[in-house]
């Protein structure tokens, strides 16, 4: 009897300390949680707000090739099928000036010319 009541008492004793550091990892743990709640708000409401006056910045994203939506005339010429992006018409009298040709050549005062037209995305270069 004597050991049993020994033996329980030490087995109380263990659950005593085991329930001790279980209430103390409970209060850490709900502790780190309200910290983690807090630092996503304040994370959202710097989101949200757009705001830069903050210290903290967000990483910029490494900024790939630029394209624009242009224009692309697939026209028609003797020698045969070009793709151009920029159509001039500053001499109405003159007809069609077509630059900025993939053939590297630039078309003037092209009269009864078949030219289709597209959108297409072109690679924006800095001037």
């Amino acid at each position: 009897m004597k050991y049993t009541i020994l033996a329980l008492t030490l087995l109380l004793a263990g659950c005593n300390d085991n329930s001790s550091e279980l209430r103390t990892a409970k209060h850490d743990l709900r502790f780190t949680t309200e910290q983690l709640e807090t630092c996503q708000n304040q994370l959202s409401v710097y989101r949200d707000s757009g705001s830069s006056s903050s210290n903290v910045s967000e990483p910029q994203e490494p900024s790939g090739p630029q394209y624009e939506e242009v224009f692309a005339y697939h026209i028609s010429t003797k020698s045969g099928n070009t793709v151009c992006y920029d159509r001039n018409d500053d001499d109405i009298a003159c007809g069609m000036t077509f630059s900025d040709c993939k053939d590297g050549y630039i078309y003037r005062c092209m009269v009864d010319v078949k030219y289709k037209i597209v959108t297409e995305q072109k690679l924006v270069t800095e001037e």
